[in-house]
């Protein structure tokens, strides 16, 4: 129930008089930007909450994700030694320590297929097979000329087999 202002007159006669206050010809309305501020405050409000909570969530499952990896690095460094296979060689940059002084001669599959240059080879690879004459074998590469004079790179993390 809404209450109405009124005047109290007295006219001539001595008799009181009450007359309501006339309203305002259109209704007044509530304030619609104060409303739809407060609306999105609310709402990025709740927006922020829930993305406070998805963080908290993501560093609890990076956390367990980073001591899982760290176990897993210790385990393929375990079999790695009991294999005898040396172990992953840091990212690029020279090694920390003294620099090594030059190795006997070639290891591994560099050793094998260093007397193979400039003679045909057939190398395996998970894409399929390749034939053709061994140009050069760089770091982590070998280079070969197929018959058709096109030019392969193949690094040898993709070697499968070489005959």
């Amino acid at each position: 129930m809404q209450l109405v202002r009124m005047k109290k007159l007295e006219k001539d006669c001595d008799i009181p008089v009450h007359y309501k206050k006339k309203r305002h010809p259109h209704k007044k309305k509530p304030a619609p930007l104060l409303k739809r501020i407060h609306d999105i405050k609310r709402r990025l409000t709740a927006s922020i909450l829930k993305l406070k909570q998805q963080l908290h969530s993501l560093v609890g499952t990076v956390a367990e994700l980073s001591t899982r990896v760290s176990t897993l690095e210790k385990q393929v460094s375990s079999l790695n030694n009991r294999l005898g296979v040396p172990g992953p060689v840091p990212g690029p940059g020279p090694a920390p320590g003294p620099t090594p002084g030059p190795t006997p001669g070639p290891i591994g599959i560099v050793a094998l297929l260093t007397p193979r240059i400039n003679s045909r080879v057939t190398l395996e690879t998970p894409v399929g097979t390749i034939f053709g004459t061994l140009v050069l074998i760089g770091e982590d590469y070998v280079q070969v000329l197929e018959l058709d004079g096109s030019t392969v790179l193949i690094p040898f993390r993709s070697l499968l087999a070489v005959a």
